[in-house]
């Protein structure tokens, strides 16, 4: 809306406005009306009651201003000298003729608020808005002067540059296959003082590195590695529920694809979550439905996934429901970091 009302200034019409206006809220009523039978306002997470608002003032301060983003911070800094430079020798009128450069700068200027404020309201994962990486490259070296970045060399360089600017994210996969292709010692010895020995490990949880992670024998777990406990309690699960007929499953644990394995169907109907994340997309009603259903009996299984790290991420006051009126049949490891979260199998008394 910005880049409209600036252009509108400049080329003095407001036609593309108007016609823009128009499309979005004729677009918004079509997809929007369809679900308004379907409580829109009450999924649809706005700050409304029963959600909380994410702006917090305070956290977007301390996300600009910290050393995390500081990059961040850089990008700005050289933006403004670029185009303190271009006014300083070209003059404003230039600047603001040139289309293209202008509306590109806007866009860079305005990308920084939408990360600084996505990286409040959407946190995990931590690098979720790392692509503005790619658009910030692209910017400042589109200001330099006498490269013809349509060659083929020069776009391949800048690609393998892009890609090295990210080159964190690829290698922290990339090293665990390198450690198993290669055979690589992944375990440290304290004995040497190197890099990774010179402090002792602060363990607030158990081995965290996943050299033990294997990999599963399971078709919807191809390729995966998990926890060898974890394995071994997906294949007690298998054993006792696979081929039953019209199983109930509540499964609230992060292994969903265990309704292929086991063969049941998810939960379907009005009022059911995608996901079991307190007071994000699993609110009090929605714990008062879960728990009736369990005071009921109208489960057979029910999965429930206990993350002593994270601020009660599955709802505590189902598993209360479930220590009340289910048994606790199993119990195994989550594939989580650290190693300290586990699956609960509760089956009917």
């Amino acid at each position: 809306v910005t880049l409209l009302i600036i252009n509108n200034l400049i080329e003095r019409e407001f036609k593309t406005t108007l016609i823009f206006l128009l499309s979005f809220t004729a677009t918004a009523v079509l997809i929007i009306a369809p679900l308004l039978s379907y409580e829109f306002s009450y999924w649809f997470n706005y700050g409304q009651s029963p959600h909380s608002s994410r702006i917090a003032l305070f956290d977007y301060l301390d996300d600009t201003f910290n050393e995390g983003a500081l990059i961040l911070r850089v990008y700005f800094a050289s933006v403004v000298v670029l185009l303190l430079y271009k006014l300083n020798n070209e003059g404003i009128r230039s600047v603001i003729e040139d289309k293209r450069q202008l509306f590109f700068t806007l866009f860079i200027l305005a990308l920084i608020v939408q990360v600084l404020l996505a990286q409040v309201t959407t946190y995990i994962p931590a690098n979720a808005h790392y692509y503005y990486h790619s658009f910030f490259f692209v910017f400042i070296v589109s200001q330099l002067k006498g490269i013809e970045f349509r060659k083929t060399w020069v776009f391949g360089v800048l690609l393998v540059l892009i890609i090295f600017l990210w080159s964190h994210d690829y290698w922290r996969y990339g090293k665990r296959i390198m450690q198993r292709v290669f055979g690589i010692e992944q375990e440290i010895n304290y004995n040497y003082v190197t890099k990774r020995t010179w402090k002792l490990k602060e363990h607030e949880g158990p081995d965290t590195d996943r050299s033990d992670w294997k990999p599963t024998p399971f078709k919807s777990f191809d390729n995966v590695y998990l926890p060898a406990e974890t394995i071994a309690g997906i294949k007690r699960l298998k054993a006792t529920w696979e081929g039953k007929k019209e199983l109930e499953v509540l499964n609230m644990s992060e292994l969903t694809q265990l309704a292929y394995e086991i063969g049941y169907t998810p939960q379907q109907g009005p009022n059911q979550p995608l996901w079991f994340h307190r007071n994000v997309a699993f609110f009090q009603r929605e714990v008062d439905m879960v728990c009736n259903k369990i005071a009921n009996k109208e489960y057979d299984l029910v999965l429930f996934e206990v993350i002593p790290m994270l601020n009660r991420f599955y709802p505590p006051s189902v598993r209360e429901c479930l220590q009340q009126h289910y048994k606790l049949d199993d119990k195994f490891l989550a594939p989580r970091i650290p190693e300290d979260s586990y699956i609960e199998v509760y089956v009917k008394p």
